[in-house]
């Protein structure tokens, strides 16, 4: 029996082997936990340095990220063998939705921020793990994509605070790229900070989210010129909806010789009575003739319905109602009014057309020049020239409608309208046309005005009373006149609340396209200009080296000669 067969040897032996390899597993373990290589993981110190060089840009750039984000803790890992860094407060749910906003003129700016970060963060995560959530860089991305989505979408107009919280994030990427610091340069330590190009966080804030930034930041008047563009649209309706309004009344008053009681046409329209065209047999013709007028406002004001609180907000459908569409489609409808005729111009009736000159008749019919202390061929033009302030009220209700939907557009196009959605040429033909709708009911008003003057103050030499001229305090005429003057102030509000649009147009349009066009066009000149000096410098290089190698040819075959 050998000594390796011996119990006693053996014993010994093995249980010798045993302890040395549990001592050299602990080792190994303690080794292993000591160095890293097994266990949880900590911050290297390039990400505990970055934690601190993050938490001072933002604190200097005083933008609050809340108490204790960039915070570390200490922690060890079984029986303290081994202490660890990590960030307090890591990112475990920055795959998750992020809230949406509808109404904020940046939202666009603040998705696509959203986007590229959020791509740096798959990224990321595919490239190192769940580790990620801890990395200080990670955070950063985070931080970047709440704010985005938080406060930069939910911006509804451009204030000034607005620009300088941009502002305080692009000089939080200027001083993120400030190489000549220590704290900036110690940064490429950390991981994800600027690795490789898919990882690294420095060029997606610089490239990506920067960029869009600095645009916002750089076209910032021009998105301020978009909410003061609502602005005086809205303000300009509301001139053109008391205008209107009191064209109406202008209207009932100045060709009525029965007495007008307040708000009767409002009730009319209200109650849906709407009177009919008697026989033509039926003595109540001539007032059907001289109430004409009336009743072609009756059946408009049924339509459009511009007493009420809530037009023009809520009228757009009803307003363009099918039958209008198809004939502005087909052609069929007036679209666009007359250039306005002075008012004490010699009256041109051709301007008035087919349905115009009939509803002129139809009044005329009804009653006598005399009525109203005019001769035949002044009382005509009165007429007509009420039914063209009629036309010409229509068109400033085309004009409210279409303001409304420009206004609806500049407040929530999101973008810079004027240049980059709509054309400063559209805009611009649209206050054309408000404006020509202005001054032409305008012009009108003032010349029924006057004729009407006139004709009052010959009646009044003859003292011949009627509910249309009398002594009394108030008569149709006066009314009418009083309203007259109120809708004068407005049109010229209205007129120069368009003037101050146009400008703001005009002066958008230099913002946004000839200045940018300007700096590209710089550009491209400098561009072209440096590449003309280098390819003639470059083109010297290349002939001189040909002149060379030829000289080097000549030499090698006279040596071949002489050997």
């Amino acid at each position: 029996m050998s000594n390796w067969e011996d119990p006693d040897v053996i014993i010994p032996l093995v249980a010798t082997g045993a302890v040395i390899g549990v001592a050299a597993t602990i080792s190994c373990t303690v080794c292993c936990l000591r160095r890293g290589c097994c266990g949880p993981r900590g911050l290297k110190e390039g990400d505990i340095q970055a934690l601190e060089t993050f938490n001072d840009i933002y604190r200097f750039q005083q933008i609050d990220v809340g108490e204790g984000f960039f915070e570390k803790v200490e922690s060890s890992a079984f029986c303290k063998l081994r202490s660890y860094t990590r960030s307090a407060r890591p990112v475990h749910k920055w795959s998750s939705l992020m809230p949406g906003f509808s109404s904020g003129f940046l939202v666009d700016v603040a998705k696509h921020v959203d986007e590229a970060l959020l791509a740096f963060q798959h990224r990321m995560w595919d490239a190192k793990g769940e580790w990620i959530s801890y990395l200080p860089t990670f955070l950063v991305a985070q931080e970047w994509r709440e704010w985005a989505m938080t406060e930069l979408q939910r911006i509804e107009a451009p204030h000034l605070e607005h620009r300088e919280m941009l502002d305080r994030r692009l000089r939080w990427i200027a001083n993120a790229r400030e190489v000549a610091r220590t704290e900036i340069m110690e940064l490429r330590q950390a991981e994800g900070w600027d690795e490789t190009e898919e990882l690294s966080l420095l060029s997606v804030l610089r490239q990506q989210v920067g960029r869009e930034l600095r645009l916002v930041y750089d076209r910032w008047e021009t998105y301020q010129l978009q909410v003061s563009f609502a602005a005086n649209t809205d303000m300009i309706n509301g001139f053109l909806i008391q205008f209107v309004r009191s064209g109406v009344q202008f209207l009932r008053k100045v060709i009525r010789q029965d007495r007008i009681h307040e708000n009767e046409f409002i009730k009319v329209v209200e109650t849906g009575a709407i009177i009919s065209k008697p026989c033509t047999f039926c003595c109540g013709l001539k007032n059907w003739q001289a109430h004409a007028l009336d009743h072609k406002i009756d059946a408009w004001l049924a339509e459009i319905n511009i007493f009420d609180p809530q037009f023009p907000g809520n009228f757009r459908t009803t307003f363009f109602t099918d039958k209008r569409l198809k004939e502005l489609e087909e052609g069929t409808a007036k679209v666009r009014p007359l250039k306005p005729l002075n008012p004490f111009a010699p009256w041109d009736e051709s301007r008035l057309d087919y349905e115009e000159r009939n509803l002129a008749k139809e009044v005329m019919d009804a009653y006598s020049p005399a009525d109203f202390g005019l001769q035949e061929h002044e009382f005509k033009v009165l007429v007509q020239r009420s039914v063209t302030l009629l036309s010409a009220l229509k068109y400033c209700t085309v004009s409210i409608m279409v303001l409304e939907s420009l206004k609806n557009f500049a407040v929530l196009g999101g973008a810079i309208f004027l240049a980059a959605k709509m054309s400063t040429e559209h805009v611009m033909e649209i206050l054309k046309f408000v404006g020509l709708a202005v001054d032409s009911a305008e012009s009108d008003l003032v010349a029924v005005a006057d004729l009407a003057q006139s004709g009052w103050s010959n009646l009044r030499r003859t003292d011949r009373e009627s509910h249309w001229s009398n002594t009394t305090p108030v008569d149709n005429v006066r009314a009418a006149l009083h309203i007259k003057s109120d809708m004068v102030r407005t049109a010229r509000d209205a007129q120069e609340t368009v003037k101050v649009l146009k400008a703001e147009t005009m002066s958008a349009e230099k913002v946004d396209e000839d200045q940018i066009e300007d700096k590209l066009q710089h550009e491209l000149e400098f561009h072209l200009h440096l590449w003309e000096l280098i390819s003639k410098h470059f083109e010297k290089q290349k002939k001189k080296k040909s002149r060379s190698t030829e000289e080097a040819e000549a030499e090698d075959q006279a040596l071949t000669m002489i050997i």
